[in-house]
């Protein structure tokens, strides 16, 4: 629930009964809902991606450190159609995360995306994820060290209100 739910369409209707379904085929036939994530998740349809990663941000049959793993290797981070979702598992998985996994996802924030020729979009979507990573694991001293150092290097910046969306 969140207070853009308010600004429906006809479709959205539709995208709720996927996710309810994925959410029950996760809690009654994994098997199942296994296929439909990497189905989902393989969609060039970004409703679909978006699908799958709250699927698998919702998911009890693996930990936190896989759910991160599984973000890393399907090259998820920064994936702009799939913000908010991406974010939202990193909220819930974060602060349960090993170490090596925490260190290696504040390490990925730090690089910044692929190709980052987008220089000032760039310089602030790290810090945007750098600040989530801050936020959502605030005991985590080396996520809370990299968000000081991009706010040092980027006094300009502030934090947004929902930094996980792209538009509000």
């Amino acid at each position: 629930p969140h207070e853009q739910d308010s600004h429906r369409n006809r479709i959205d209707v539709l995208i709720d009964a996927a996710r309810d379904s994925i959410e029950a085929a996760l809690s009654h036939d994994l098997s199942l809902a296994q296929g439909y994530l990497q189905v989902w998740r393989s969609s060039s349809n970004a409703i679909l991606r978006r699908l799958a990663v709250h699927g698998w941000r919702v998911r009890t049959d693996v930990g936190p450190d896989q759910k991160l793993t599984w973000l890393f290797e399907q090259n998820l981070l920064w994936d702009l159609a799939l913000q908010h979702e991406v974010f939202q598992l990193i909220r819930d998985a974060l602060p349960s995360a090993r170490e090596d996994v925490a260190r290696s996802l504040v390490d990925a924030a730090v690089a910044g995306p692929d190709g980052g020729a987008d220089g000032e979009q760039s310089n602030y979507r790290i810090y945007n994820l750098l600040g989530w990573l801050e936020q959502s694991a605030p005991e985590l001293q080396i996520a809370a060290k990299a968000f000081e150092d991009a706010q040092a290097a980027h006094p300009e910046y502030d934090r947004r209100e929902h930094p996980d969306l792209n538009h509000y």
